[in-house]
């Protein structure tokens, strides 16, 4: 078998207002490509690297494919090879990062960032990383490899393929005196799977999330109005913001509600000024001022739970949970809380499974979320950018 360490340097043009979610090297969209590929073959130690245009119409001469997060480079290498049919052929990975995720316990997670980055696993194994902050300072200016002078991309490169190379012989051994090659190989066939889950993508009807998303705003918009009109109502006050904590919380356990009123101006001797001309000519002169509205105290925030913070007595969703469910609360702030959370839910809704998804939409009409077995101590799949384990029932 051919074992062959692979790095891809790329583009990165998903941004400004075609960008889809934050990742500007995204594979996903169209305009990204690989600007200089990395690739040693274990058999021989030779080292190799080749541009865009030396990939094109070539074939693709591994059985192995080895590489720290490799579903990134495999992403790209499908825009210049059928990687499905190489899959189909037999082909196999190995991710670096994956097989650390094992080796380690499943200790280096997401609750440890950037624990699985190429650099810390390089370092628990005493290899050293040179030429990595120079080059880091590139993208992370959101330059793309192409604008990236050659006589310092390249050598990052190969240092790259090499260092890469040097931890998957480390990784492979420990895992043969521990026994646990079996369990690393069904974690890189996971992973393979996980690549044409992204790769195939989910397609998404935007046409029918977008008019359930003006139903949403509808609802929203309407909660809103009654929660505003409620408080108006009830405490005399007109400028209640449902999104408010501190307001809310004025309103339940006390204090001083802010608004703000045109203040009269006044000449020194106290009379009211007036304009001499344009268009408010003999208008009265006014200046927005602050006003304040004292509330009582309606409830204890102890016995619902609330803590103090900064600003406000806390209102989350337990806290407003708590005060309906006690009968001796009076209606309208029962009602009051029923409605704030709604409020929240509808935004919920809004931003995380309609915008949400409406934003990560590429350009081929398709959701292509990142499925990814190595943020959870438990090794159970997880997916973001969208979460698509966590839809919205509609019901």
């Amino acid at each position: 078998m051919k074992y062959t360490v692979i790095d891809v340097e790329t583009t990165q043009k998903n941004k400004g207002d075609d960008a889809r979610g934050r990742f500007g090297a995204s594979p996903f969209h169209p305009d990204n490509r690989i600007v200089h590929l990395g690739q040693k073959c274990l058999e021989d130690g030779e080292y190799l690297s080749c541009d865009e245009a030396l990939l094109i119409g070539s074939t693709l001469d591994a059985d192995v494919l080895i590489g720290h997060n490799i579903k990134f480079d495999l992403h790209y290498l499908n825009k210049y090879h059928d990687m499905a049919q190489w899959v189909r052929d037999g082909g196999m990975i190995w991710d670096t990062m994956v097989a650390e995720y094992v080796l380690s316990g499943q200790s280096a997670n997401g609750k440890t960032p950037g624990s699985l980055k190429l650099g810390k696993v390089l370092e628990g194994y005493g290899l050293e990383h040179t030429l990595k902050d120079t080059v880091s300072e590139y993208f992370e200016a959101g330059m793309g490899a192409e604008e990236i002078p050659e006589d310092e991309i390249l050598p990052y490169l190969e240092e790259d393929v090499t260092l890469t190379a040097e931890l998957f012989e480390r990784q492979a051994q420990e895992a043969i005196e521990r026994g646990q090659m079996p369990l690393l190989m069904n974690m890189m066939e996971a992973t393979l799977a996980t690549w044409v889950m992204e790769m195939n993508g989910a397609v998404i009807d935007t046409k029918s999330l977008r008019m359930y998303g003006d139903v949403v705003a509808g609802h929203l918009k309407m909660t809103v109005e009654q929660a505003q009109e409620l408080v108006q109502v009830r405490t005399a006050y007109h400028e209640f913001n449902p999104n408010s904590d501190e307001q809310l919380s004025t309103i339940l356990f006390g204090g001083m509600l802010k608004y703000t009123y045109d203040e009269v101006q006044n000449d020194e001797e106290g009379n009211p000024l007036k304009y001499k001309s344009g268009k408010k000519k003999g208008q009265i002169k006014t200046k927005k001022a602050i006003g304040e509205l004292p509330q009582p105290r309606r409830l204890d925030p102890e016995r619902y739970g609330s803590v103090r913070g900064k600003k406000c007595y806390s209102v989350t969703d337990a806290v407003l949970s708590s005060i309906q469910e006690d009968a001796l609360v009076t209606p309208w702030l029962h009602a009051l809380c029923e409605l704030v959370q709604k409020v929240r839910s509808y935004k919920k809704e809004m931003s995380t499974y309609i915008d949400g998804y409406l934003s990560r939409v590429w350009h081929d009409g398709k959701l292509h979320p990142e499925y990814t077995t190595t943020t959870t101590e438990t090794g159970r799949l997880s997916c973001r950018n969208p979460n698509l384990q966590n839809i919205k029932s509609r019901g």
